[in-house]
């Protein structure tokens, strides 16, 4: 099948290169987002989305929940369906609501406040819930422990201490750290150490999760019949990929029903 591009969304141009398409072709429209009613929600611009189709399939799991024209302007305008894509992941995700037990959910991500009502539902659904990645400087800084120049959102301590003292949370133990001084160098694995989360210095940027919290997440991971991970636990993007490199491996190797994200 030929696939061709369009490096308009709407308009006259991506009209006539709809109605150019023969039997089996398919067209790419340029990015939505590119456009400013995308966002908005506008419905005009959902008009002209609609006026290029005969029906809608939505497939993007993780766009859902956006309030843009693409997503709920354009369903109100033509006959609308679920993708399988969608289909799938709405079956796995809602088999892991209910999880198996022993069952085990690991939740990176750097912002308290957008991942609180995820943490709160998971302590109420798994036997060990492990806030990992930036997310958990915040848990640190509410235990009054060093984070040094480290990234924290700034979570209120009453926002969080209540979770804090769960008994199903799992925070990490140890953590890989660089000094400020070389955490924007191009070199800054090279000069990375390990350290007890008791003992980060003042100056310490926290990159990564150490070797005493993979051992304890996988040991974790070996015994669940079911886990749930959402994010690194590092500063991937920048080689710091141990300790997600070392639950990737522990899930894999586990019997247990996985869902990772």
């Amino acid at each position: 099948r030929r696939v061709s591009f369009s490096s308009e969304t709407i308009g006259e141009r991506a009209r006539d290169a709809v109605r150019n398409l023969l039997p089996g072709e398919i067209l790419v429209l340029e990015n939505l987002r590119r456009h400013r009613g995308e966002k908005m929600n506008d419905p005009s611009f959902a008009h002209e989305l609609a006026a290029l189709a005969d029906i809608f399939v939505e497939d993007s799991f993780d766009a859902c929940h956006r309030t843009h024209a693409s997503i709920v302007g354009v369903p109100k305008l033509l006959p609308s369906y679920a993708g399988l894509l969608l289909e799938e992941e709405v079956q796995e995700l809602s088999k892991a609501r209910t999880p198996s037990k022993p069952s085990l959910a690991v939740i990176g991500g750097m912002k308290f406040n957008t991942k609180e009502p995820v943490v709160r539902e998971l302590l109420a659904t798994y036997d060990h819930v492990f806030v990992g990645g930036a997310l958990a400087n915040d848990f640190f800084r509410a235990r009054g422990l060093e984070t040094g120049k480290s990234f924290v959102s700034g979570a209120t301590s009453s926002a969080i201490g209540d979770i804090l003292k769960h008994p199903k949370l799992i925070v990490p133990i140890d953590s890989i750290v660089v000094s400020a001084a070389y955490a924007s160098a191009p070199n800054a694995r090279a000069r990375a150490r390990i350290t007890d989360v008791e003992h980060i210095r003042t100056d310490d940027v926290i990159l990564d999760h150490g070797p005493k919290t993979s051992a304890l997440l996988s040991s974790l991971a070996q015994e669940a019949k079911t886990v749930l991970w959402n994010g690194p636990l590092g500063n991937y993007e920048r080689g710091f990929v141990d300790a997600t490199d070392a639950l990737a491996q522990s899930v894999a190797a586990s019997r247990a029903y996985s869902v990772v994200g």
